[in-house]
C-alpha cells in the first residue's frame, strides 16, 4: 500500500502537522519529492486495478463454466481468493500430494469451524474420490464434480500463484417428485448452505496460502450468481439422493 505518510508536529506550534514520504535508497532512508509521491500513487492505483482484474477473470471464467454445465436455473456460491503479492510464475510447481494435503487440511479446519452445521459444505460434498485425485490445469489444481448429476456441483482450484477459486450449486434438488425450475421462478438457497460454504472457502484459502509460504495479505471477493440454463444441455438425468 505504499506510498506511506509519515506525521509529525512543528517544535513550536503542536497544532501545526507535517507530513513526509520515506523510502529506502539502498542502506539509508530518503523522502520523496513531490512528482515521485505522484508517481509512487500511479503505481498503487495500477496494481490495484491488476488485482481487481485478475479476480473478475477468474470469476468470468468460472460463471461460464458453470453456466455451460447448467440444466435448469441455479443459485451458486462463487468466491475468488488472490493474495496481494502472488507468486511469480514458473517460482513454483505445485505437485498432486500438496494439492491433497491442501484440501485434506481445509477439510479438517472447516469441520471444526461448522461443527454445529448439519449442512456439509463443498470440501465434503465433492466427495474424497474428487477431492483426493485433481486434475491438472493451467498452472492449477481442479477439483470438480460437474460431470456427476447425483451430486451437488462443486468447483475448485488451487493456482500456483496463490489463488483459490469456489464453487458450489446452492439451489441443488433433493427430492425425486420436485420440479425442475423455470426460468422466472424464485430460487430457495439455505443459509447454512451459504455458511459452510464460506468455512470451506476460508479455511482452503488459508491452508493453500500456509503451503506456498505466503505472508502475503489476501484479497476475497465472494457473490452469488445466478446460471441460466446453457442452450446445448437442456436434458440431464433427474438428480436423486446425495449431495
Amino acid at each position: 500500500m505504499a506510498p506511506h505518510f509519515v506525521y509529525g508536529g512543528a517544535a513550536r506550534d503542536k497544532e501545526q502537522q507535517a507530513a513526509v514520504v520515506p523510502y529506502r535508497d539502498n542502506d539509508h532512508t530518503a523522502w520523496m519529492a513531490e512528482h515521485q509521491i505522484e508517481r509512487a500513487y500511479r503505481d498503487r492505483f495500477a496494481r490495484v486495478g491488476r488485482a481487481e482484474e485478475e479476480i473478475q477473470r477468474h470469476i468470468d471464467l468460472t460463471t461460464q463454466t458453470i453456466t455451460a454445465h447448467a440444466y435448469a436455473p441455479s443459485a451458486w456460491f462463487l468466491a475468488v481468493s488472490r493474495p496481494q503479492r502472488p507468486l511469480p510464475r514458473g517460482a513454483y510447481t505445485m505437485s498432486r500430494d500438496d494439492a491433497r494435503e491442501v484440501l485434506e487440511a481445509a477439510k479438517t479446519r472447516a469441520r471444526v469451524l461448522h461443527a454445529r452445521e448439519l449442512v456439509p459444505g463443498p470440501l465434503v460434498g465433492m466427495g474424497p474420490d474428487i477431492r483426493l485425485n485433481p486434475r491438472p490445469g493451467l498452472r492449477r489444481w481442479v477439483c470438480n464434480n460437474l460431470q456427476s448429476p447425483m451430486n451437488r456441483e462443486i468447483i475448485t482450484e488451487l493456482h500456483y500463484d496463490g489463488t483459490v477459486v469456489m464453487a458450489a450449486n446452492l439451489s441443488f434438488i433433493r427430492d425425486a417428485g420436485a420440479e425442475l425450475p423455470g426460468q422466472d421462478d424464485v430460487l430457495r438457497v439455505s443459509e447454512r448452505l451459504v455458511t459452510a460454504c464460506c468455512y470451506d472457502f476460508i479455511a482452503t484459502a488459508q491452508e493453500h496460502q500456509r503451503k506456498l509460504r505466503l505472508d502475503s495479505t489476501l484479497q476475497l471477493t465472494a457473490l452469488r450468481p445466478q446460471a441460466p440454463p446453457s442452450p446445448t444441455r437442456t436434458h440431464r438425468p433427474f438428480p436423486c439422493g446425495g449431495g
